[in-house]
């Protein structure tokens, strides 16, 4: 795909809420890795829009919930995977880079932003729940959208919301991708693909972000 063929702002979240929006319905967002908040592009949705948000830091949780105090919009401090269990967490020098993975060195060997953002600081233990048992736990009814941007386990994650994928209407995915395996043993944008068209989606629109690499 040439480059110029590239849409670097896409609007398929804001398509679905202003299509959901003329009809007088309610969405429901499902946020994976809700660090800083929700995306305004939903914002104009206004008291319509209910956020599901997950986000493991704690302090970062209450802090979503204290913004969020009055809307719709609620967010759980916790790590979602495939399964429910527990796992061992990367906590990063930047806090948005956290994950359950670390990185690849030798991926990243000539890519120095990213080793930086990256670095480990320490390793903790978490908890974690899939969507499908979160669903089932907490009676959630239809899900509109589920975006999810969790450092590299994102197919992980989709995984564990194959349930809700098939049964809770789910209109559309946003997801972080790799175009190939890389920064944290990441599935490629192939696997990422296959995937989800198994699920009945199909790819739409994307933005692109780009990694400046060392000298």
């Amino acid at each position: 795909m040439p480059l110029k063929s590239i849409n670097n702002n896409p609007n398929v979240a804001k398509k679905i809420g202003e299509l959901l929006h003329q009809q007088s319905k309610s969405l429901t967002v499902v946020d994976i890795g809700a660090r800083s908040g929700a995306s305004t592009y939903w914002s104009s949705l206004g008291k319509a829009l209910r956020i599901i948000g997950f986000e493991p830091d704690r302090e970062e949780c209450a802090t979503l919930n204290k913004t969020a105090a009055e809307t719709n919009n609620v967010f759980y401090p916790y790590a979602v995977h495939e399964t429910t269990g527990s796992r061992d967490f990367y906590i990063t020098k930047t806090p948005n880079a956290c994950g359950f993975d670390p990185i690849e060195p030798e991926f990243c060997r000539r890519l120095q932003t990213a080793i930086l953002r990256n670095s480990v600081d320490r390793v903790v233990r978490l908890e974690t729940i899939s969507i499908d048992d979160f669903v089932k736990n907490n009676q959630v009814g239809d899900l509109s959208f589920i975006k999810i941007d969790v450092e590299g386990t994102e197919l992980s994650v989709l995984k564990g919301a194959e349930k809700a994928l098939r049964d809770k209407r789910v209109l559309g995915v946003e997801v972080e991708v790799w175009w190939e395996e890389g920064l944290k043993k990441t599935p490629a944008f192939a696997e990422m693909d296959i995937y989800l068209r198994s699920q009945g989606f199909h790819f739409f629109d994307v933005a692109m972000n780009y990694l400046p690499r060392g000298t």
